[in-house]
């Protein structure tokens, strides 16, 4: 913000352009100056140091003014808009980083499917030891007999049976 010294109206008409004198005397200057202490940022540290830039700028521009009839109250930078080129890298960088961490939580989910995956085979692995312990040919044909039975017994039975084996009992072939 910036004031004109009481009684001082004269020489600012006279000597920095009338009522142009903003932009004949000061904007460029202070434009300068903002470009000058803002190039010392790289563009992430930008908005964060807004107090330190408002601050450097304040100090530049007083003394610039101190010479003349205007009086510099403050400096308030409120608003950094970067370049589009810049928000668009910005932009893609963090949808590049949401992308990057989407697929490593969906590594971690496959992860833990395996996992998963690995423990349901080993319960099965388990089982079916357990059942190939308990499962002897002489238990098989018992069980192959009874099934016959039963199904000699249904009202919609036509299979036929041929025994082939001792005693017309199935046979069952021995893993060993």
């Amino acid at each position: 913000m910036i004031s004109i010294e009481t009684g001082s109206v004269k020489t600012v008409i006279e000597q920095f352009g009338g009522e142009n004198w903003y932009q004949r005397f000061v904007r460029e200057t202070f434009r300068t100056y903002v470009r000058d202490i803002v190039q010392k940022y790289d563009s992430g540290e930008l908005k964060t140091n807004r107090e330190k830039i408002a601050l450097e700028v304040t100090v530049r521009l007083q003394k610039y003014l101190s010479a003349t009839p205007f009086n510099l109250a403050n400096v308030v930078v409120g608003n950094i808009n970067y370049p589009a080129i810049v928000a668009n890298a910005v932009e893609k960088k963090l949808a590049a980083q949401q992308l990057l961490s989407e697929k490593e939580t969906q590594k971690e989910i496959a992860r833990k499917d395996a996992e998963i995956r690995v423990e349901e085979a080993k319960g099965i692995a388990q089982a079916q030891k357990i059942i190939n312990a308990t499962l002897t040919p002489n238990y098989l044909q018992h069980e192959a007999i009874n099934a016959q039975m039963k199904m000699a017994e249904s009202p919609n039975h036509t299979t036929v049976y041929i025994p082939v084996g001792n005693n017309g009992v199935p046979l069952v072939k021995g893993t060993k």
